[in-house]
């Protein structure tokens, strides 16, 4: 959920790379090493830092800050969500039955049988992993004790 959230608000850590750099169109190795000046050009100078390369450090810095701090509220808030609502059990359930089995199980076996061709044994394992997240939902909002 943190990833959905850093992808929404552009979070991510981010390179900056002025405009006046060119892009190579493709790269070349010579074919020695480059023979080394005799002449020692000295310590380098740091180079003034532009408006844009400001602003984007503050920004970075600033990413730093937001991120782990989104983590910990999404922390509290599912803490906050068991507390609040009187059946949240169900609905953690509903997560990890139905919705867990399908991207963790259905996706990837649909995925290859896609790329590769279905077998009998991937239709097998789709189906039945199908079959289970549907019981899996269906149990989880069962009403406790009538079993």
């Amino acid at each position: 959920m943190s990833d959905i959230i850093y992808t929404m608000l552009h979070l991510h850590p981010a390179i900056y790379v002025p405009n006046s750099v060119p892009t190579p169109r493709y790269t070349t190795r010579p074919n020695s090493p480059a023979p080394s000046s005799s002449s020692d050009p000295g310590p380098s100078t740091p180079h003034a830092l532009e408006p844009e390369e400001i602003a984007h450090e503050k920004w970075e810095r600033r990413k730093k800050i937001l991120r782990p701090a989104i983590r910990v509220l999404l922390a509290i808030l599912a803490v906050a969500g068991g507390i609040i609502l009187p059946s949240f059990e169900s609905v953690m359930a509903l997560l990890g039955s139905g919705f867990a089995l399908v991207t963790v199980v259905m996706v990837p076996i649909w995925a290859g049988a896609e790329l590769w061709g279905w077998t009998w044994y991937a239709a097998f394992c789709c189906g039945l992993s199908g079959v289970v997240a549907v019981v899996g939902i269906v149990t989880s909002f069962w009403p406790t004790g009538t079993v």
